[in-house]
């Protein structure tokens, strides 16, 4: 009996574990920063409401919940809706066309990103059901932005590439998330911060440096995760993260920290729109529609429930 149990106890672990470093996107500071600068853009109604859903939490107290889940097994159906798995040379929608019915069945941040904000919008869904859905969202809006979040599928996000970062044994996907960020500005994020305060300060950081560089322009989750495989494919991969690791940092820490900005700003426009009552953009309508052509109506496989 304790060999079969020892046996269930690796198998859950790797269960885990494999989900586990699909889900994650940005880390714990690149989510709580989104938030962050999420929440110095709201209008008062937006964070009137904001603040009726979360009570005392914030949305970068939240910001991590979703990967959270991970080690659980009540939102289970959620795990799949962090990514996309878009291969090269493909887009969102043709790869949708092409995946398996299992594999549609499965859902990604797309569809996960078009439900939550439906849940924010209809008041007929619960107060409990809100709470989640903007959770989600906070979590998601992030996902979207970190172009490792598309695919590979081959190699799990760049999960299964591994990279000898300034000599730490880390994947091209947590390179992505968090080590980048940290080595490239260890100037002011020192070890002895907790993420709170890091997070802090790379916001300050980005609104200082970024933010006067941007023209802030609405747009949608198509135009989102097409930017990130725009960017998957045109330089993540490069070997120079084996080979000059340092001209590497110096190239992709500016996509890194553009992504995480827009992230926030894009967040907090999703807020206002939902919670101002503005009409959905004729776009994002558009989209959604060329999505339930290929998969049906997203209600059916898509659930933000426990």
């Amino acid at each position: 009996m304790k060999k079969i149990s020892l046996i269930h106890k690796k198998i859950i672990v790797l269960f885990v574990l494999v989900f586990s470093l699909q889900s994650l996107g940005w880390g714990a500071l690149g989510h709580r920063t989104v938030g962050l600068l999420a929440e110095a853009n709201l209008t008062p109604k937006a964070r009137n409401s904001v603040k009726y859903l979360l009570d005392k939490e914030t949305l970068a107290g939240v910001a991590n919940w979703a990967d959270s889940l991970r080690s659980g097994t009540t939102y289970r159906q959620t795990l799949p809706y962090h990514y996309e798995k878009v291969p090269a040379n493909s887009n969102y929608l043709l790869n949708l066309k092409n995946l398996g019915m299992d594999e549609r069945a499965k859902g990604g941040v797309v569809q996960a990103l078009i439900i939550a904000r439906d849940t924010l919008r209809n008041y007929k869904t619960t107060y409990r059901e809100k709470v989640d859905a903007l959770k989600f969202l906070v979590h998601f809006v992030g996902d979207i932005h970190q172009p490792l979040h598309t695919g590979r599928e081959n190699d799990k996000g760049g999960n299964d590439v591994p990279v000898n970062w300034f000599n730490n044994q880390v994947n091209l996907h947590k390179v992505w998330d968090s080590s980048m960020i940290y080595s490239a500005h260890k100037d002011f994020l020192k070890d002895n911060q907790d993420v709170e305060t890091q997070s802090y300060i790379y916001a300050r950081y980005l609104v200082k440096v970024l933010d006067h560089r941007f023209r802030f322009q609405r747009s949608d989750f198509d135009q989102w995760i097409t930017e990130s495989l725009y960017i998957r494919e045109s330089g993540v991969y490069d070997k120079m993260y084996e080979q000059n690791q340092l001209a590497y940092q110096n190239k992709m820490i500016q996509v890194i920290d553009s992504r995480i900005l827009l992230s926030g700003m894009r967040l907090a426009d999703v807020l206002n729109q939902i919670f101002e009552g503005a009409q959905i953009p004729q776009a994002e309508i558009s989209f959604r529609r060329q999505i339930e052509q290929i998969v049906g109506n997203l209600y059916q496989f898509i659930s933000l429930r426990p």
